[in-house]
């Protein structure tokens, strides 16, 4: 089954007036995200990195109407057959 995959844009300022947007995703363990891309140069506003971040988390979708997906097994499916 494909299920949406968990992802968040975050936005990082490592040096003031210097923001970097991230996209995480997070594993099967809820407490785990790994980076998945980032931003290759900074942008000026936290609103420039946020908007840069969302297009790139849009950009992620093979079709557009149903978002990210991700192969997986079903867990609803009888485990015998």
């Amino acid at each position: 089954m494909n299920t949406l995959r968990r992802l968040a844009v975050s936005v990082e300022e490592p040096l003031p007036g210097a923001f970097h947007w991230v996209l995480l995703e997070c594993e099967d363990d809820p407490s785990i995200w790994r980076e998945v891309a980032a931003a290759s140069a900074p942008l000026p506003t936290f609103e420039q990195a946020f908007e840069a971040g969302s297009a790139a988390l849009m950009a992620l979708r093979a079709r557009p109407h149903v978002g990210p997906r991700r192969s997986g097994e079903d867990e609803g499916a009888d485990p015998v057959g």
